[in-house]
């Protein structure tokens, strides 16, 4: 297994100023959440650790409540993933982007042009986790990818491993879509399924050692940070409790910032150039797809989502003229 980082690098160079933009994002969310703990911080300094806890609980339960969650993972951040992607892939397969349009606005519009908005992103992003997941439970052994002797046999930690990684493959699958330029990306991601599950190892294998990377790079970011945050937590009065339980949030805010600034943009461009590799070797087998479409109840329902062609709303995307610069 090899992953392709240089390349890879090369790809997230070119998309600076889109990862700059997805950056700010992140960086915004945050920043709403550190100021927002602090805010929690100064009440509890004020009235106790009791009313900090309290409204701090009370907050997560609404936010929970009302699904802020979901809505922020998916409005404000999966779009930008799926946009990221989107410029990676065209570099990848172009070697430049179109001229005379920010890469913020090309990426979104190329996003509403093949998932015609919020619902398809989303609707396609549901049909794909869960036939991964069926796939993982039925038709594959993700112990067997997993460096560890002993969790053969539908072991339920490798079940959870493989869901994490779940992420990397959606952005694979992604990539193969974009570059498929097919209007029915029902289709797209049928055929990107039917090629995933001929090089299922490998791709698995990549996905899984790029998320303990990913959070070994987040944590040793916060692990770093909370040094001089911690010696700050142990200079604050004993009495300052909420004080110190936001410093060290502080520090974990800073890890998951860096790495998805740096670390998930390399992770997604190196996930993309190893399945596109994959896809010019390997085309949708029919055998395969009697298969999965016996495990998966997810797939039957993408093929006839995929059967039936719907036009995507039109975008304002242009070509990139043959000789035009990056």
């Amino acid at each position: 297994m090899d992953f392709p980082f240089r390349r890879a690098w090369i790809l997230v160079r070119g998309a600076i100023p889109y990862a700059i933009h997805r950056a700010a994002v992140y960086g915004a969310l945050c920043l709403g959440i550190f100021s927002y703990l602090w805010m929690l911080a100064i009440v509890g300094a004020v009235f106790g650790s009791m009313a900090f806890w309290t409204l701090f609980v009370g907050s997560a339960g609404v936010a929970l409540l009302i699904g802020m969650g979901g809505f922020v993972s998916a409005y404000l951040l999966y779009r930008r993933r799926m946009g990221h992607v989107a410029i990676l892939t065209e570099l990848a397969a172009e070697g430049q982007l179109p001229g005379g349009i920010s890469q913020v606005k090309w990426a979104e519009g190329r996003v509403l042009h093949y998932f015609g908005g919020l619902a398809g992103l989303l609707d396609v992003r549901r049909l794909v986790r869960e036939t991964l997941r069926d796939l993982d439970r039925n038709l594959f052994d993700s112990a067997a990818v997993l460096p560890m002797p002993g969790l053969e046999g539908g072991s339920r930690f490798a079940w959870h491993v493989a869901d994490f990684s779940i992420g990397h493959l959606e952005e694979a699958f992604a990539a193969y879509a974009f570059r498929a330029r097919n209007d029915n990306i029902y289709e797209s991601v049928r055929a990107a399924i039917l090629i995933y599950c001929q090089c299922w190892k490998s791709m698995l294998s990549r996905a899984i050692t790029l998320t303990w990377l990913g959070y070994a790079f987040g944590l040793s970011v916060s692990v770093v940070c909370l040094i001089p945050l911690g010696m700050l937590a142990w200079a604050t009065p004993a009495s300052w409790a909420v004080a110190r339980f936001a410093l060290f949030a502080t520090g974990l805010l800073i890890g998951y910032f860096v790495k998805s600034a740096l670390f998930d943009p390399c992770a997604s461009a190196a996930m993309a150039l190893a399945f596109l590799e994959e896809s010019e070797i390997l085309a949708p087998d029919p055998e395969w797809e009697r298969k999965v479409e016996a495990a998966c109840p997810a797939y039957a329902e993408l093929k006839e989502k995929a059967s039936v062609r719907r036009p995507a709303k039109r975008s304002r995307v242009r070509k990139a003229p043959k000789d035009s610069a990056q």
